[in-house]
């Protein structure tokens, strides 16, 4: 890769956080993937040098730093989703930062008295439920994905509970349908 059509990338750099991060915005503006530029100059933190990006390593925090961290923005602590939205605006750890902290993100939570909203349980089935439902059903299954998304809009199990509860030679025989 000739090196000046790194440089070009300059007005691009503030994408340049994670590889992740680059290969989805490179792949939506046409640019080069991450590990073509990698190849190209060796390592992601110098194409991050190379691009004026900084490269300084996260301040690891304690238990009580990073509480009184998560205190200060909690109104930004409900989801993991929303808080990465703030946190990259504002510089702050990552969702996924704080679960490798905490363990969980509803731990996070709880460490700095966050009311969390339980999760009802999922829906447990039998297997004479599960063959019931197929046999419901009979000409829904195509295929795993086709069959997942008729699942979720009708509140059905999807294919991998299914799966569970039947062996391949139960299900071919309930469905009339292969694996594929």
């Amino acid at each position: 890769m000739d090196l000046n059509y790194l440089h070009k990338l300059r007005q691009h750099r503030v994408k340049l956080t994670s590889r992740s991060e680059w290969d989805q915005y490179a792949k939506i503006h046409g640019l080069p993937s991450s590990y073509y530029l990698i190849k190209s100059v060796g390592s992601w933190r110098k194409v991050k040098e190379q691009l004026g990006v900084s490269t300084r390593r996260r301040v690891t925090l304690n238990q009580d730093e990073m509480k009184r961290l998560l205190h200060e923005h909690s109104n930004y602590l409900t989801t993991a989703l929303e808080w990465d939205e703030y946190a990259l605006k504002e510089d702050l750890p990552s969702s996924r930062t704080i679960i490798n902290h905490f363990s969980s993100w509803k731990q996070a939570q709880e460490s700095i008295g966050v009311k969390t909203t339980p999760r009802p349980a999922p829906k447990s089935y039998q297997k004479d439920e599960i063959i019931s439902l197929l046999k419901e059903h009979p000409n829904s299954y195509l295929n795993q994905l086709n069959w997942n998304e008729y699942a979720k809009k009708n509140s059905l199990p999807s294919y991998k509970t299914i799966r569970k509860h039947l062996t391949f030679e139960e299900f071919i025989n309930l469905t009339g349908k292969s694996h594929n």
